[in-house]
């Protein structure tokens, strides 16, 4: 089946429209994923009615039955929040990683696919680099309040880079995932202007990364690259060895203002991380089952915020302690095994054929992902989740296509580079 192409317009356009894309991209997703659910359902066999909701429930694969304790927690910590009517649009957005995570794995039947949607994500990215580059050279800065509680800003009064993100940790963790769909279609491109090509788009998205001056995208980027040397080519050892010592010969203030503030006796460390990491723990210990529910930090953590601290966190800087502190420990839990149980199984079925780079690429970029995690919050912003989870389901859609066409050794027979018509 093809996708309609406004699915995909409608989702580039999230990434330039936010929040207001987002609201459009998923309403047209959804109704891709329905279109989809209703062709299969005229080509599948008729199913008994017989079968019990134990059964059904069985009978799913792994990562489905995932899918639903996930978002079984997540309804259960919207309904024990405190503040039910903020929790919902929140838990409307996981719901809507869900449909991303299903739309993708649906609709990509073809490598081809695959590579277009690798290529969409790397476009994109670069795009909002060559903005966001722009801005830096002219030292542009200004906000806008378009509705309450909603601002755009360009620029940042410290002369980061963050693009059309309100924040450039935010835009930091969107390059990391794109580094990634650009490290899988380098490898996959024929040697020669192909890979010229990629090549120029990963060094812009290298400086654009330096310039938001984020030290969890960084050492993300910097996790990817080697997990992806190790696995393919060393070779990517010593690129990204040269990138570092160019960029620490053309950016020295940069880096070692950023690097120093680490150290524990100076006053610019960022000691509120750290108490906001005990907080987000004795919000844990309160509630670990449930959580305080989605999107109620701002209302929960001045509770348990500590004395000491002076700054206000908008979240926790650790998107593994604020998924467990608002959505509970298991949802937390749940999500994490369908992650590696996809990644896993993606990189299994896809052993010894031309798609294994790219799985592998893709995993590479997940490691890096979660450690930029670690120190930031990046996957609870809206185009980073919805990026992050179209390449989880690009990764399992790649598990079933040497199958589907026919045979490992021709995992590419069915189509060497995009069609005209793949997202027609």
């Amino acid at each position: 089946m093809r996708p309609p192409r406004s699915s995909l317009q409608l989702l580039l356009m999230s990434f330039w429209l936010m929040p207001f894309g987002v609201i459009a991209s998923a309403g047209c997703l959804l109704l891709a994923l329905w279109r989809e659910a209703a062709a299969r359902r005229h080509q599948a066999p008729p199913v008994a009615r017989s079968r019990s909701w134990h059964e059904c429930c069985r009978r799913l694969p792994p990562a489905e039955r995932l899918w639903l304790l996930t978002l079984a927690g997540a309804s259960l910590a919207t309904l024990a929040s405190p503040h039910p009517l903020q929790s919902l649009p929140h838990w409307a957005l996981a719901v809507g990683c869900a449909i991303t995570f299903a739309l993708a794995r649906g609709i990509l039947q073809r490598p081809a696919h695959l590579q277009l949607l690798l290529r969409a994500l790397f476009q994109v990215a670069i795009g909002m680099s060559l903005f966001g580059l722009t801005v830096y050279a002219f030292d542009l800065h200004a906000r806008w309040q378009v509705a309450p509680g909603v601002e755009w800003a360009i620029g940042t009064p410290d002369r980061r880079v963050n693009a059309v993100m309100y924040h450039p940790n935010q835009l930091a963790g969107l390059l990391v995932l794109a580094l990634g769909a650009g490290l899988g279609l380098f490898h996959g491109a024929p040697p020669g202007r192909s890979r010229v090509i990629v090549l120029a788009g990963l060094l812009c998205l290298a400086l654009t990364l330096l310039l938001t001056a984020s030290r969890a995208g960084w050492l993300g980027a910097a996790v990817t690259l080697a997990a992806f040397g190790f696995s393919v080519d060393r070779r990517w050892w010593l690129a990204g060895g040269l990138a570092a010592a160019t960029a620490a010969a053309c950016f020295p203030q940069l880096i070692w203002a950023r690097l120093s503030a680490l150290a524990w006796n100076d006053p610019a460390f960022d000691h509120f991380r750290l108490m906001g990491w005990e907080a987000a723990l004795k919000m844990i210990q309160a509630r670990p089952w449930t959580g305080w529910g989605p999107g109620t930090w701002g209302e929960v953590y001045p509770t348990f915020r500590l004395p000491a601290e002076t700054v206000h966190l908008p979240h926790a800087h650790n998107a593994f302690l604020h998924v467990s502190a608002e959505f509970g420990v298991p949802t937390l839990v749940f999500l994490s095994a369908l992650v590696l149980l996809t990644l896993r199984q993606a990189l299994l079925e896809t052993r010894d054929t031309p798609l294994q780079g790219i799985v592998v690429a893709l995993t590479c970029t997940t490691l890096g992902y979660a450690v930029t995690n670690c120190f930031d919050a990046a996957l609870l912003e809206g185009r980073n989740a919805i990026a992050f989870f179209l390449l989880l389901g690009g990764a399992a859609a790649a598990r079933r296509m040497p199958l589907l066409s026919g045979g490992r050794e021709g995992a590419l027979a069915a189509g060497e580079g995009p069609s005209e018509g793949a997202f027609a």
